[in-house]
């Protein structure tokens, strides 16, 4: 049996808060490539990432897509409709690798802050901090280099659900497709490939299978 763990918005919270959590909810899992939800679609649940990578998007009627967030081990989404009455899902959200995630519906999580205001304030610090998170993410998509954005997410995804496998190499299951990287960023396929090709060259990542990779933290 799956228990969630201490991590991401969980970490700190005792055993029998984590359990009392756990009573709220269902763990399901979710194929690559699999949709979560739609925007626009009524919220009615929100999800904490066991396993796995999922993305949070954006596209238009051309079919361009804009990748919003990439969230991973301990991530919590959707970051919204806590004080509205009937929200709505502000994105798309797609399992880019094989996930498992924790499920809990909107009444049940409301149903638990109300039994346990600890656990909500502990989920407000925690959104506040990701909310930081973005606004820095947004300011260096203008003011950063697109290698600087593509190590900084790397670095992010190491110290998150990274496994030490040799010494300072780290290896990152990220599920992500070189499109998938340059829709985060912002750039072209070709620019992310170029960044990667360096970052091999300098001996500071590693190409260990489809979309996975390892990276030395310490000189990227």
């Amino acid at each position: 049996m799956i228990h969630l763990r201490p991590i991401g918005w969980l970490e700190g919270l005792s055993r029998s808060s984590l359990q009392e959590i756990e009573t709220k909810g269902i763990i399901k899992e979710f194929h690559a490539k699999e949709s979560i939800f739609l925007s626009g679609e009524k919220l009615k649940h929100y999800y904490f990432v066991i396993k796995g990578s999922v993305a949070i998007y954006k596209q238009n009627g051309e079919g361009k897509k804009w990748i919003a967030s990439l969230l991973t081990d301990g991530d919590f989404f959707p970051h919204v409709g806590f004080n509205q009455t009937d929200p709505n899902y502000p994105g798309n959200a797609e399992a880019l690798s094989d996930s498992v995630l924790f499920v809990i519906s909107k009444q049940q999580m409301n149903t638990l802050f109300n039994q346990y205001p600890t656990i909500h304030e502990h989920l407000t610090l925690f959104l506040t901090e990701k909310n930081q998170e973005l606004i820095t993410r947004f300011s260096n998509s203008v003011l950063e280099t697109a290698s600087h954005q593509l190590v900084s997410l790397l670095k992010r995804l190491a110290s998150q659900s990274g496994e030490k496998v040799d010494d300072d190499w780290i290896l990152i299951e990220h599920g992500m497709t070189v499109q998938n990287i340059a829709e985060y960023i912002g750039v072209t396929q070709e620019t992310v490939s170029r960044i990667l090709h360096q970052l091999y060259r300098d001996n500071k990542a590693k190409k260990v299978g489809q979309k996975k990779i390892c990276v030395n933290y310490k000189l990227l």
